[in-house]
């Protein structure tokens, strides 16, 4: 899968998982609600598990783990965020102002 996929299937699990917890609370069957939990887990191990592929894709690519340090010299930028930032604004990493890029994408 290709960076941009993997975080769009993350943003997918993401999502999903908002849906479960907000109806988790609504729901007063003990039953349901432990069914509910199952489903959390198993997509929380799922999001887990995509940003471990990120992290191997990345690792395996000098020139996008080189572009992801950079990013990530701003503070508040993550590995997550980076990764993101990078995906949908793939000049970011080539550019020599990173921080005031960042800051002016409003990340700081």
């Amino acid at each position: 899968m290709a960076l941009s996929e993997l975080i769009h299937h993350r943003h997918h699990l993401v999502d999903a998982l908002k849906v479960l917890r907000a109806h988790r609370q609504q729901v007063l069957d003990a039953a349901v609600r432990k069914e509910i939990d199952r489903s959390i887990n198993a997509l929380e191990k799922r999001s887990e598990a995509m940003v471990q592929q990120l992290h191997k894709k990345v690792d395996a690519n000098p020139a996008w783990k080189k572009k992801l340090e950079r990013l990530m010299v701003a503070q508040g930028v993550g590995f997550l965020t980076a990764v993101v930032l990078l995906v949908k604004m793939p000049e970011l990493g080539s550019l020599n102002r990173v921080r005031r890029i960042v800051k002016l994408l409003g990340m700081v």
